[in-house]
């Protein structure tokens, strides 16, 4: 399918709240217990802090959720100034397209790992941060590749990487991992195993008490 024409017009979220509504798979839930991923992941995991830190902190987030664009938006710079950049945490990104819409939530997580395969953690990083920020005026191609420029790495090249799917497969089985932990809704927070509320508050206790 020829998606380069195609865009797809969210809706922003009313208001920030305390906590970030999800986007759900299917029934929502919470895992119970410590989350346990079976395997060793087909794909790097992108880190950002300290990758020796005594806490983790992983995000289970979806590209085409409005839920994960208004966490980007709203909670996650709060937790990068607090605790990533001095390097208090080990924080992981990981995938799950549910998909939301039913274009965007597999493509951009394919531009993304093309960004990281040509350009590392850092680059990631920088193209998910930037490519949330236009989650609301619509995402296509274009904005992909500008992005992935802006990251220091080959947008054109990404944008194949996406038209083709190119790490397709391996995001699927990170999304089957993800399923049978229990995960079923995006963004889903994880401090050192222990699931809580996608909120700033939330998660800041969390981590303090963890550090």
């Amino acid at each position: 399918m020829d998606i380069s024409r195609r865009r797809f017009a969210a809706t922003a979220l009313a208001g920030t709240g305390v906590a970030v509504a999800g986007c759900l798979n299917s029934n929502s839930g919470n895992v119970e217990g410590e989350l346990e991923l079976e395997g060793e992941s087909e794909l790097p995991v992108p880190v950002a802090g300290d990758p020796d830190a005594d806490v983790t902190v992983m995000v289970f987030k979806d590209f085409g959720c409005p839920a994960c664009a208004k966490y980007t938006e709203s909670i996650y710079p709060d937790i990068k100034s607090t605790y990533i950049e001095p390097g208090d945490i080990r924080y992981e990104f990981r995938d799950f397209p549910i998909p939301s819409s039913d274009e965007w939530s597999w493509e951009i997580a394919s531009a993304a790992r093309s960004v990281q395969d040509q350009g590392g953690d850092e680059a990631f990083w920088q193209f998910e941060e930037n490519i949330y920020s236009e989650f609301n005026d619509g995402y296509s191609l274009e904005v992909i590749e500008s992005t992935a420029n802006d990251a220091g790495v080959d947008g054109e090249q990404v944008v194949t990487d996406t038209e083709d799917g190119a790490f397709r497969d391996e995001l699927e089985t990170e999304k089957e991992r993800a399923s049978n932990a229990g995960i079923e809704a995006t963004p889903s927070v994880f401090v050192d195993g222990e699931q809580v509320e996608a909120s700033y508050d939330a998660i800041e206790s969390a981590i303090d008490d963890a550090l």
